[in-house]
């Protein structure tokens, strides 16, 4: 298990084992109470991030923080006393090497998003906040050793956590155990469900059509059901467009009886792939079929020798005369006992084949570590690069895309430019976003919404269609969301994943139609 160097509060990295240098964090304390309550403090939200620690005696001070310097918090301090609080003070911490633990990262967000805490306490009763002076990190811990660190790991991702947690050692003084005034902040904080930006935005469209007369308070239930089916049997743009995606020319076809078909097929049906694969001389086909004998879809008489007989075949194949540089020496020979090893060659080839055939999408449901691992970014360029079948699914099935897409290739002119490859991958194999990436997301979703408002006082059957596309695309946003939810993800990697969708999906469009 790869384990990263030792991280202090601001995520900077601290000397390694052995280097004896003392650092220190700080923290502005406001107060000490028996059971403070965030709202309590409401005069210093903007002021930085709030948390009570519990103490020995069983009071909690309340603090803000976590910073890296002094002149950060003194900075702090003072406009907290501006605010009020006199007796406010700057609370300092040593940190060094002999304070490090072992830490599951679950993610890093800013400090101002709203958290749903139950995404997270399903997948963890031992719930952390390391502070940064502007970001946050959820982690799991602290853990004593790397061991019980890896195993809490193992259980979190089959819990159904990102398969890009990972562990990390950190000073036990910079860390925070969850705790009932952290979540207060949430706005979801004593409900059932989360609030969820795509609903509210949903709630406000179906409000302007006059469908949705409730309280727009952001949680998916009856009352916003029943609004968005009465809108959609009743609005004449939604039933137009719905009859146009009947016709279902969204879907993608693979042909019968190629290699595509055959490598989609092993998940189903091996036998008849087996046969199939026989018939192809291409290296991929000896490459899924050795696949097959060592992960045991199929029992053959010594399959130990087959499979490293299929193996260099495929290999010679493709890289005696192959001129750039290669993950792997494939200039000597491999024995494939470990599948580890074979995926990891399969990538390979596939990565030296760039044609075809796509990876068949099953792969990356029934080996999600291992596959993590293969494809993940090697080179930082192009050849890093791959496409996923269709197989297992796809978004444009959903009949809230394909009504959805059928609004907005009409919009734009007949302008269709999906990223397909984009669509299965995110589909099959959905890695959680970083910070950057969510926040280009978000800013994409407000401009289009900024420019349609604008094409919409065009003409009044252009203000229609604006309200039934707002309609449209906040459900399918929706219905993604509950997607990814389903995979395991938070609701706010969620809503990220929903949007990237969107982008690759019908971004094009929309550009084209505000331009129009």
């Amino acid at each position: 298990m790869r384990v990263l160097p030792f991280l202090m509060a601001a995520f900077m990295a601290l000397p390694l084992w052995g280097q004896q240098l003392q650092q220190n964090i700080y923290f502005v304390q406001l107060a000490t109470y028996a059971n403070p309550e965030y709202k309590d403090f409401s005069k210093v939200h903007s002021q930085g991030y709030l948390f009570a620690e519990m103490q020995p005696t069983g009071l909690y001070q309340v603090l803000m923080g976590t910073y890296s310097n002094y002149n950060s918090a003194k900075k702090k301090l003072d406009a907290v006393k501006a605010k009020g609080y006199k007796d406010a003070f700057i609370q300092r911490r040593a940190i060094s090497e002999q304070d490090a633990v072992f830490i599951v990262q679950m993610a890093t967000l800013d400090q101002n998003e709203d958290i749903y805490w139950p995404d997270w306490e399903r997948l963890t009763t031992q719930l952390s906040l390391q502070l940064s002076d502007k970001k946050l990190r959820i982690a799991a811990g602290p853990y004593y050793s790397q061991a019980e660190a890896d195993a809490a790991l193992k259980t979190i991702q089959a819990k159904g956590g990102r398969q890009d947690m990972i562990v990390r050692r950190v000073s036990e003084k910079a860390l925070h155990p969850l705790s009932n005034f952290e979540r207060q902040k949430s706005k979801s904080y004593g409900k059932k469900t989360a609030v969820r930006s795509s609903v509210k935005s949903l709630q406000l469209a179906l409000n302007q059509t006059g469908d949705y007369r409730e309280k727009v308070d952001g949680q998916w239930g009856p009352n916003t059901e029943k609004s968005l089916l009465a809108f959609m049997q009743k609005d004449r743009t939604v039933q137009k467009y719905q009859l146009l995606s009947q016709d279902n020319f969204f879907k993608e076809e693979v042909e019968k009886y190629s290699l595509q078909y055959y490598l989609n097929l092993i998940d189903q049906d091996p036998v008849q792939a087996e046969a199939g694969l026989k018939q192809f001389k291409h290296p991929l086909a000896k490459v899924y079929r050795a696949y097959m004998y060592r992960n045991g879809d199929l029992v053959i008489d010594n399959a130990d020798a087959t499979i490293n007989q299929l193996m260099q075949a495929a290999i010679g194949q493709v890289f005696i005369n192959y001129h750039q540089k290669t993950r792997y020496d494939f200039s000597q020979q491999y024995a494939y006992g470990d599948i580890r090893q074979l995926i990891q060659h399969l990538r390979a080839i596939h990565e030296a084949v760039k044609d075809e055939p796509d990876v068949p999408c099953w792969f990356f449901r029934r080996h999600p570590q291992l596959a993590a691992e293969a494809f993940a970014p090697y080179w930082n360029n192009e050849r890093d690069e791959y496409q996923i079948s269709s197989d297992c699914g796809s978004f444009l099935s959903m009949p809230s895309m394909q009504l959805l897409l059928a609004m907005t290739q009409d919009l734009s002119g007949g302008k269709e430019s999906k990223d397909l490859a984009q669509l299965n991958l995110l589909y099959a194999f959905p890695r959680g976003l970083e910070y950057d990436q969510m926040k280009a997301l978000e800013a994409w979703n407000n401009r289009i919404w900024e420019q349609l408002a604008t094409w919409r006082q065009g003409a009044p059957l252009q203000a229609n269609s604006y309200k039934s596309l707002k309609v449209a695309y906040y459900n399918s946003l929706r219905e993604l969301e509950d997607y990814f939810i389903q995979k395991g993800f938070s609701n706010r990697d969620a809503r990220g994943l929903g949007l990237q969708t969107l982008q690759f999906a019908i971004g094009c469009q929309l550009d084209a139609a505000c331009k129009g």
